[in-house]
């Protein structure tokens, strides 16, 4: 899906520009169904982790994008890597500094560094205690880290059990945006800051 961001003060709004359907899963690339992160490495090419299936495996992918228009022109599968470790992988974010990739899953609430061969570094993020108070399959959605490598953002699906009811038709919940920070750029991820986020309820 290709998209174009429209800022305006402080409103910013999203229009989808095309779709292109993801290449076939062949005994090289693997399936390609599942797709649930992305993350940008260097060009066109992309790395994007699979919650479907066992082991979860992540995707190399070339990507090409019209600069123009924002629209996708072309997707290619250029190879698929087990995970060592992990259940459901919601986030991704490709790390210049370390050359890792650091995947959240929403099953514990970790978030944990891989090698691009989806070998398990071992390391992982020390996540403040509060977020094991997740309800099934509502936990971390989404991983990001800023341009200068300095802080890495990460925030639930929804509500956690002592922040109230979920989210329902026309009734929005509580969920927590958490926000890491390290010294340098292969220093330890420390919890720096984290922040109340009111969500709308769910669509009809």
């Amino acid at each position: 899906m290709g998209w174009t961001i429209c800022f305006a003060a402080a409103l910013c709004t999203l229009t989808p520009v095309n779709s292109l359907p993801l290449p076939a899963s062949s005994p090289v690339t693997g399936p390609t169904e599942g797709l649930s992160a992305l993350t940008h490495f260097a060009g066109d090419m992309y790395f994007a982790v699979c919650d479907k299936g066992h082991p979860r495996h992540l995707q190399r992918l070339t990507i090409g994008i019209d600069r123009a228009s924002g629209a996708v022109t072309n997707v290619v599968c250029e190879g698929t890597m087990e995970l060592a470790k992990g259940d459901d992988f919601e986030g991704l974010a490709w790390d210049v500094a370390t050359g890792w990739l650091w995947a959240a899953d929403e099953t514990d609430n970790s978030i944990r560094a891989f090698l691009p061969t989806g070998k398990d570094t071992g390391v992982s993020v020390d996540v403040p205690f509060i977020f094991q108070q997740r309800r099934i399959n509502f936990g971390f959605e989404s991983l990001a880290l800023d341009a200068a490598g300095k802080n890495m953002w990460t925030c639930n699906e929804d509500a956690l059990v002592c922040d109230g009811s979920r989210a329902t038709t026309g009734k929005g919940s509580v969920v927590r945006l958490q926000r890491f920070s390290r010294r340098s750029p292969k220093g330890a991820w420390r919890a720096s800051g984290q922040w109340a986020y009111p969500v709308d309820g769910m669509a009809g």
